[in-house]
């Protein structure tokens, strides 16, 4: 398997910024339920989060594209088949 290095450079005082709200917007929160009612301090970083954010996105958009690719190719076949005259 081969590796993409996909490098964000962002200016280092706006990195925090850009970090904070991405990871925010996808629901990320400083503390979670221990699961016995106790809040507790979130064992993933936002740092960690952040990284999840973007490969699941990468992923979805990848899943997306790969299944309208699969839907035309499925449709060009029906197409090529119906245009079949059988008699």
């Amino acid at each position: 398997m081969s590796t993409v290095n996909l490098p964000i450079n962002v200016p280092e005082k706006k990195k925090a910024e850009m970090i904070d709200s991405v990871v925010r917007q996808h629901g990320y929160t400083d503390t979670v339920d221990d699961g016995n009612g106790n809040m507790i301090s979130n064992p993933v970083t936002k740092n960690q989060w952040f990284k999840r954010t973007v490969i699941n996105f990468l992923r979805e958009s990848w899943r997306g594209h790969r299944v309208k690719e699969t839907q035309a190719n499925r449709q060009a076949i029906i197409d090529e088949i119906n245009d079949i005259d059988i008699r």
